[in-house]
């Protein structure tokens, strides 16, 4: 475990070795954490490299799982609330890449949960 995930309860590489995700979306998932608790827009510009790759397609059950990942680690406060990682991946997941990046670039400007 790297030491800028010490603070999560759930690791990434935890949910991404449990679904077996594929190396696009793991890498657009773990610079989406750091952005989250990091707040530095050189990790959106490396999610969105890797948004541009990501080719698969994703079971409802990930989707679940990173929605319980984002509330226990505090990037949003409850199921029905929202936050980057998780519309950026369920864009990704329904192959909608312009609004992955479109959602990525209101990070940049500071309107990102």
């Amino acid at each position: 475990m790297g030491e800028s995930y010490a603070k999560l309860v759930i690791q990434p590489i935890d949910l991404i070795r449990a679904f077996k995700v594929e190396f696009c979306l793991a890498s657009i998932i773990k610079w989406l954490t750091k952005w989250h608790m990091e707040k530095k827009s050189e990790y959106l510009i490396r999610a969105k490299y890797y948004i541009g790759l990501s080719e698969s397609t994703y079971s409802k059950e990930l989707l679940f799982a990173l929605r319980m990942y984002c509330i226990v680690n505090g990037f949003m406060k409850d199921n029905s609330s929202s936050c980057t990682m998780l519309e950026v991946v369920q864009n990704v997941m329904n192959g909608d890449i312009d609004n992955a990046n479109w959602v990525l670039t209101k990070g940049w400007t500071g309107d990102g949960r």
